[in-house]
């Protein structure tokens, strides 16, 4: 899993990206690791920094483990999937575009990496232990306890 995710963050960070970058005299970019980087963006009266690590990493794992572990519905496991999967398509998309012009693109690489995976992956465990003990006590999804 690791060289498909290593293979999918150079896709993504082509050398496209990094010519762009790198002409850019605002904007710079630190690779930390085989799958996440930092950019910077730097002018006089502002400096910020943004990262993005690629999707299916160890929250993705986690997830996976977790909903295993309560005997999930599949429909939570598709759920992940198809999480990771839109967040890894509109960065790609995102970095398709010239990041060195439209810069604070990269805000939202950051917010969905940081952000909307953790978030998605970890809370996908407790809905589901929910689900299940609804399920259990013969709720349907809608329904609360005075429609019984």
């Amino acid at each position: 899993m690791r060289e498909i995710r290593t293979l999918l963050f150079s896709y993504q960070l082509n050398e496209t990206l990094i010519e762009r970058v790198e002409n850019n005299p605002n904007l710079s970019f630190h690779q930390l690791d085989t799958r996440l980087v930092y950019f910077n963006y730097s002018s006089p009266d502002f400096q910020k920094y943004w990262h993005y690590k690629v999707p299916f990493g160890s929250f993705f794992f986690v997830s996976i483990v977790g909903l295993l572990a309560v005997g999930a519905d599949r429909k939570y496991f598709y759920s992940i999937i198809i999480v990771h999967t839109t967040v890894l398509l509109i960065t790609s998309a995102i970095f398709l575009l010239d990041v060195s012009t439209y810069y604070w693109l990269l805000i939202i690489c950051d917010l969905l990496s940081r952000y909307l995976i953790p978030l998605c992956s970890i809370g996908m465990i407790p809905l589901a232990v929910i689900d299940k003990r609804r399920s259990k006590v013969g709720f349907q999804v809608g329904e609360t306890e005075s429609t019984l």
